[in-house]
């Protein structure tokens, strides 16, 4: 054989080779044992600027949230999900004054009880191998807890968080993918304010997930996608972008970053304001041991 055959064969055998694993798909979905059980660590930063009447506000906001997911394997390959929020921690800035709030505080502002009524009460839900909630939520302990301190927001408030317990920013696609294919998710959530009287922050997602990277420990997922928020009447509009570490043998996330701008003209009060917001955050995820 001579050399140039031999050259030849070799970049042949070398593009085979190449192609297929190009080609190579992933099935992305949970995998995890029976009792498993992991804490998540979540930081939210939200900076805005209204601008009215050629004045101009700015506002911040910060939160961390540490919670506690623990798994049980169904007999049907779906998973029964506890989620506990362990502790909660706010900061808001607003004309030049801060104000804090955390479920550790032993002060009686309205705020802080509504969140200690919350912490260490357990959400249920059931997911799909995807990671999709099958609607078989029970928030019934928060219910009781908010109703014994608030009696006209229990209802209101457990359904705010079944929403935010079961609404991921992503889900799995029901078929494998290959690096550099992407999937469509729809979501929608409706999250509690701050106010405490049963108002609401409603999100609308529609985002593009791409499979962007498969490492030895993770696969790597971007996620793309137009973003509305209404809170109270406000509606603003944006783009959120979101990188995810996905364990391969679980299908949990390991870390994720998230960043959105978003922005709206807004009519209220017989005033005319334009808001833009600029949100990022950060999840870690630990097993417990």
């Amino acid at each position: 054989m001579t050399i140039k055959r031999t050259i030849l064969l070799f970049v042949a055998a070398m593009a085979i080779a190449v192609g297929a694993s190009a080609q190579q798909k992933y099935n992305l979905r949970l995998n995890l044992a029976d009792k498993a059980a992991y804490t998540v660590s979540t930081e939210h930063n939200n900076s805005s600027t209204v601008n009215a009447a050629g004045q101009q506000m700015k506002l911040g906001q910060r939160m961390k949230v540490s919670t506690k997911m623990s798994y049980d394997k169904l007999s049907d390959g779906n998973f029964r999900c506890t989620m506990t929020i362990g502790r909660i921690d706010m900061e808001a800035d607003a004309m030049g004054q801060t104000m804090q709030i955390s479920s550790a505080d032993a002060t009686t502002n309205e705020q802080n009880k509504l969140f200690k009524a919350i912490v260490n009460k357990p959400i249920y839900t059931t997911l799909s191998p995807q990671g999709r909630s099958l609607g078989k939520e029970d928030v019934s302990q928060i219910e009781q807890a908010v109703e014994s301190i608030m009696p006209n927001l229990g209802k209101a408030m457990a359904e705010q968080m079944r929403s935010q317990a079961v609404t991921n920013n992503f889900y799995f696609p029901n078929h494998p993918v290959a690096v550099g294919e992407s999937w469509v998710c729809e979501l929608s959530n409706n999250l509690p304010t701050m106010a405490g009287k049963g108002e609401t922050l409603t999100v609308k997602q529609t985002i593009k997930c791409t499979l962007k990277e498969v490492t030895d420990k993770f696969f790597v997922l971007n996620t793309v996608g137009d973003i509305i928020t209404n809170e109270n009447g406000i509606e603003l509009k944006g783009l959120q972008e979101t990188k995810l570490y996905i364990d391969r043998n679980t299908g949990i996330v390991d870390h994720a970053t998230v960043k959105a701008n978003l922005g709206g003209h807004v009519s209220q009060m017989g005033q005319e304001m334009d808001v833009k917001s600029i949100v990022s955050g950060k999840v870690i995820v630990k097993p417990v041991k």
